[in-house]
Parts: structure tokens; sequence; C-alpha cells
């Protein structure tokens, strides 16, 4: 499973994308995520006082953040969301044998078992 950002809300989208690869240097990409996510849009502060209250390193973090270290990460990203015309967040995309199969939205685990027997199939007829 490969996760991509995918920048549809503007800047703080983009400044939450660039935050968990920042938690991520200090091996908390998912925890950051997980909290910031359900939080929704906040500023550069907020962002540093949750840095805080999971125990991270804030200067390092918001070195992080000033340097922009992984804006060609998230461009790329970014560039391989558009060029599969993705449109909304969140998005899956299960991928195999050159074609794919596009989640859209909010789904269940339901959702996700029969798109991969959906794949499956489209393996097995080639």
């Amino acid at each position: 499973m490969v996760y991509r950002h995918y920048i549809i809300y503007g800047a703080y989208s983009d400044l939450q994308a660039m935050a968990t690869e920042c938690a991520g240097e200090q091996d908390a990409f998912w925890q950051f995520y997980d909290r910031i996510y359900r939080l929704g849009p906040v500023n550069r502060q907020r962002m540093a006082t949750l840095a805080d209250n999971m125990g991270l390193d804030v200067p390092r973090f918001t070195a992080c953040l000033d340097e922009q270290r992984y804006r060609q990460t998230i461009d790329e990203d970014i560039e391989y969301g558009r060029a599969l015309d993705v449109s909304a967040v969140p998005t899956i995309l299960i991928v195999g044998a050159g074609e794919y199969i596009q989640i859209v939205g909010g789904y269940t685990t339901s959702d996700l078992g029969g798109n991969f027997d959906r794949l499956l199939a489209l393996l097995e007829n080639q």
C-alpha cells in the first residue's frame, strides 16, 4: 500500500501534507496524520503544539516545515493524482496489470473487498 498526498483544499491541506511528512522524519507520520485530519484545518502554530504534545522534537519539526523539505514529494504526488483524474479525497486506487479501479469518498471494507475481487478477475483474464 502506498499513500500519496493530494491537495484539494488549498493552503491548509498543503501545510498538513508537509507537516505529516515532517512528523514522519520522527517516525510519527501516521500518528500525526490521524490527529491532524481529525482536527480539520489548523494553522502552523497549532501543528507545532500538536507535535509538542506528541513528544516530537519541535525545533526539528518546524525547521522541516520552514525548509519545505518534502515539497518535491508532495508536488509529485499531486501530479500523479492529476494524471489519474483524482477529483476528491479520499480516493483509493487499486492498481494492477495496467488497469486501476478508483474508489472515491467514504467506503466500507466490503466496498474494498468487492473492488479487489474485480481487480483479481481482470488479472485472471489477461
